[in-house]
């Protein structure tokens, strides 16, 4: 197979997953940015690294948004919103901290492969993000042809992107503000 026919492979797997996201569950997503006083976002893995990037956009958009477990990150409190990123809903970092932002009073948004899973349960939002389906030409256990939670990772950030794109406008967040906030020490 050449790189462009597995680039297609896939566009089309991420396509899939995006296109069986419910749209209520996207709205109560959005919903909860319109009540929170700061945002925090926990992931560990490279679902982090999507939380990091997630993180850094709500920021420019003009968010107080933070990464959970960073050393200048303060602490969570009522009024907050905690986004937690995890394929299994079960990876015990993001759950204990999800327990912890339910316990001080902030609400929590999952972003996950498994809407019955540990921290589905301890999330007032879930978006649940299906991975497992079976395209023409390939059946394989996770239902993908890439490895392991790849095909989450990579829906979770188109879906996290596109939702910076709404609250982006929901903000009437222009882009000489957001350049404004980008960084300048690079």
């Amino acid at each position: 197979m050449s790189l462009a026919a597995t680039v297609k492979t896939v566009l089309a797997e991420v396509q899939a997953c995006l296109d069986r996201i419910d749209d209520r569950q996207v709205r109560a997503f959005l919903s909860a940015f319109g009540k929170a006083k700061r945002v925090f976002v926990t992931g560990q893995g490279r679902s982090g690294l999507v939380g990091r990037a997630f993180a850094k956009r709500l920021m420019h958009i003009g968010f107080e948004a933070y990464v959970a477990g960073e050393t200048t990150t303060p602490a969570i409190s009522k009024g907050d919103l905690l986004v937690a990123c995890s394929a299994s809903g079960a990876t015990t970092t993001t759950c204990a901290h999800a327990e912890t932002a339910r316990k001080v009073g902030a609400e929590v948004a999952a972003l996950t492969a498994k809407p019955t899973s540990r921290l589905a349960k301890q999330s007032h939002v879930v978006v649940g993000l299906e991975t497992r389906f079976l395209r023409r030409n390939l059946v394989s256990p996770l239902g993908s042809a890439q490895f392991s939670t790849t095909l989450f990772e990579q829906a979770c950030l188109i879906l996290l992107d596109a939702a910076c794109l709404e609250l982006m406008k929901r903000r009437k967040a222009s882009t000489a503000q957001m350049q404004a906030r980008h960084a300048n020490l690079e």
